[in-house]
């Protein structure tokens, strides 16, 4: 672990067990699973619409679906 490496410092020392104590550890108070997720859990986007959009936009093949396509994508986001 890395702190191994800190030097040695009564103020060091305690920030590093917090840190332990309350984010690194898996019985911490917010463990990792917690805040250290990947990347695509996460939306790519601050705007909804935009994010609807491109995720709506990206179950078809083209840029004009058929009428049948389109009602079946449009009942899956119901």
């Amino acid at each position: 672990m890395y702190t191994k490496d800190k030097p040695e410092n009564a103020a060091i020392t305690e920030f590093c067990d917090y840190l332990i104590d309350n984010y690194i550890s898996n019985e911490s108070i917010f463990p990792p699973k917690m805040w250290a997720r990947q990347c695509s859990d996460r939306v790519h986007t601050t705007n909804a619409c935009e994010s609807f959009h491109s995720d709506f936009n990206s179950n078809f093949y083209h840029q004009h679906p058929n009428i049948f396509k389109f009602i079946e994508i449009l009942k899956l986001f119901q």
